[in-house]
């Protein structure tokens, strides 16, 4: 499945709990829930980006490497608008501290954007648990934005502020992220981009 920039609409919203009508939302490919990662080519991609830190050295991390380079020529193929926003990564499960701390995204966006305004505004000055490697459903975004922090030595950003996340599900993390950035930043404007947006197996609608 080639990388394709669509925008999430009135048909497919509502695959998304916590998006509401008035957020601009972007994405590239579509993830299949509940299969695994060789169910097709973009299952394996965010198996692949989302390998924990602990496999570094090991035979699996090249697996990951390449997932972060494909991402990346992605984004360059199919972004077109550079230069007009600041870029900020959802934070990762780990504080910035922690061994574990996987800065998978803002490598992303900096292979893809070496030129742009790439900023990590925000992160978790405390480690938790990722919700995908648990099973349990995801935080609602009022929880998720308390345990997030705004880092003001970074600066104030542009205008429009694109959050970046691999995979959106629920959409509670980006509704977070919006809620917090413009809590710290008033007046911005807050898009969404996603390398894979989940989608449900036709057997499970």
């Amino acid at each position: 499945m080639s990388a394709l920039l669509r925008q999430v609409d009135d048909a497919s919203r509502a695959d998304h709990t916590y998006l509401e009508a008035t957020d601009t939302v972007f994405y590239l490919r579509e993830y299949t829930s509940h299969r695994g990662w060789s169910f097709g080519e973009t299952n394996s991609l965010i198996s692949n980006l989302k390998k924990p830190m602990d496999l570094a050295g090991t035979s699996q991390w090249p697996y990951k490497e390449r997932a972060i380079s494909q991402c990346a020529q992605d984004l360059q193929q199919t972004v077109q608008a550079q230069g007009s926003y600041t870029w900020v990564p959802v934070p990762p499960s780990k504080a910035p501290d922690d061994p574990l701390y996987d800065d998978r995204l803002v490598r992303v966006l900096r292979q893809a954007f070496p030129l742009d305004d790439v900023r990590e505004l925000v992160f978790q000055p405390s480690s938790t648990t990722a919700s995908h490697t648990t099973g349990q459903s995801k935080p609602p975004p009022g929880q998720l934005a308390a345990g997030y922090r705004v880092n003001t030595s970074l600066g104030v950003p542009q205008p429009a502020v694109v959050v970046f996340d691999d995979i959106l599900t629920t959409g509670s993390h980006f509704k977070a992220m919006q809620r917090t950035l413009v809590q710290a930043f008033p007046g911005i404007e807050v898009y969404g981009l996603f390398i894979a947006r989940r989608v449900f197996p036709d057997d499970q609608g």
